[in-house]
């Protein structure tokens, strides 16, 4: 699987292609680890997401919160700025981001327990903001 995530990553590399972000989807979620691609990966999908394109994001962020989630070491590496990226997500009120919260919240409860140790001051900021939404919501 290493090697078709790998090439499936270098035909990213040079053109977007939607397709090949859901067949990279797929394959995180079939494999044992994603750590062998994850520098790779990461490198790739970082800016994309930065980019706030709401069609991009949509292919984007659900592979990259699977990746992610199927970390079992290199996550700890780049926790720090994965951190700040999604919860500066969380708290943008841009509309771009808006389709892709759920997904953020979903990578964020994955890193909290794949490394708790090191998520422990991002704690008191992700519960903070799970409230503000639960109370916006029942103000709906």
């Amino acid at each position: 699987l290493n090697e078709i995530i790998d090439y499936i990553l270098n035909c990213l590399l040079i053109d977007y292609n939607p397709n090949f972000y859901e067949c990279l989807s797929t394959l995180f979620t079939q494999c044992s680890s994603t750590d062998n691609n994850f520098k790779k990966a990461n490198d790739l999908m970082i800016p994309l997401i930065k980019s706030s394109k709401s069609i991009i994001l949509q292919h984007v962020v659900p592979c990259y919160v699977l990746m992610i989630s199927n970390s079992k070491s290199m996550i700890h590496q780049y926790l720090n700025d994965i951190m700040d990226l999604f919860l500066n997500i969380l708290i943008s009120s841009s509309l771009e981001y808006s389709s892709i919260k759920e997904f953020i919240i979903e990578g964020i409860q994955n890193m909290s327990m794949i490394c708790s140790e090191l998520f422990e001051p991002y704690f008191d900021n992700f519960m903070n903001f799970l409230i503000s939404q639960l109370e916006t919501n029942n103000e709906d």
